[in-house]
């Protein structure tokens, strides 16, 4: 089991049968030319979303890549590192709820901001901003609430995941898709993705290790669970009716035994927004006193992919 990026998915099938994924995705129209794989994937056994129930939410496609972000005051959006660190900050395209087809997307960036900490190999730290050229809390769109500082989420907590994720090969959903999982320990979260280890065992450099510390992990609700997938990342994972993480990464097989690729049932990981909160009012008010802000220790040994 790995992580591992997208555009570089044909190059590591071979690792193992289960590859832990993040879930940003390729559209058929802007499709990036050093990516020739089929990993569009979308919230599983989710359903059609009224998006004027998430006016926060909006849709981004950076570099090619289709992902999600949230509207946190009147000028900032939150989304995923590995949604935007390839792409001309001002060339993202960032669409909001209500935008209609045949409009020009109306929000624009001004500039980005990747968490410093962020690597492309190793998975922590994995969050980004992007600074808004103009006040985008009007006409109907809205800023989503952040956690309080050290709020808590215990396991079996229930939490609401949306995006716009593929639902097939070259094929996007005409409406916007929601689901729900609940929350399990870090604890159950990492021993279910360094089950496979073993794996690796043949390959030199193929090195499984702990799942970072910062990230909140879910779990889709049998008989039908429901979970993000590729395409969803940078996109809310929704507690009490706040941006408690980011959608980030969850298992794919390579075998074509599972819908769409992914695992169904298997936990997803969510950058924690509350272990950010010092990095992201540096940003949006730095006026606010982050300086007793409790967050949690990141661990070094994250979950690892090296050729």
């Amino acid at each position: 089991m790995t992580i591992m990026k997208l555009n570089t998915l044909s190059a590591i099938l071979t690792c193992a049968p289960l590859l832990l994924v993040h879930g940003s995705s390729r559209s058929a129209m802007l499709e990036s030319p050093d990516d020739n794989n089929d990993s569009g994937r979308r919230i599983m056994n989710g359903q059609e979303a009224n998006p004027a129930d998430f006016p926060f939410f909006v849709k981004l496609f950076a570099n090619g890549a289709l992902c999600g972000g949230s509207i946190i005051s009147n000028y900032w959006i939150v989304t995923a590192s590995h949604c935007i660190f390839k792409a001309t900050c001002q060339a993202i395209e960032i669409y909001p709820w209500n935008w209609q087809e045949g409009q020009p997307p109306p929000i624009h960036a001004a500039e980005c901001a990747i968490h410093p900490q962020y690597e492309r190999i190793r998975y922590a730290f994995d969050i980004a901003l992007i600074k808004t050229v103009e006040d985008v809390i009007s006409g109907g769109i809205e800023s989503i609430s952040l956690p309080a500082p050290g709020t808590h989420y215990p396991p079996d907590t229930l939490g609401t995941v949306v995006g716009w994720g593929k639902i097939g090969h070259n094929e996007l959903p005409k409406n916007l898709q929601r689901g729900q999982s609940v929350l399990v320990s870090w604890d159950v979260c990492n021993i279910r993705y360094k089950g496979s280890s073993s794996s690796c065992e043949v390959i030199p450099d193929c090195n499984v290790e702990d799942i970072p510390k910062r990230v909140l992990c879910a779990q889709g609700q049998e008989p039908d669970p429901q979970s993000m997938c590729g395409g969803d990342s940078g996109g809310p994972f929704i507690i009490n009716s706040e941006l408690a993480a980011i959608n980030t990464a969850a298992v794919f097989t390579t075998r074509p035994v599972t819908k769409q690729g992914c695992v169904i049932g298997s936990p997803t990981i969510h950058t924690s927004i509350v272990d950010y909160l010092p990095w992201i009012f540096s940003f949006v008010d730095p006026s606010v006193n982050t300086a007793e802000f409790p967050v949690a220790p990141e661990s070094n040994n994250t979950l690892v992919m090296e050729n």
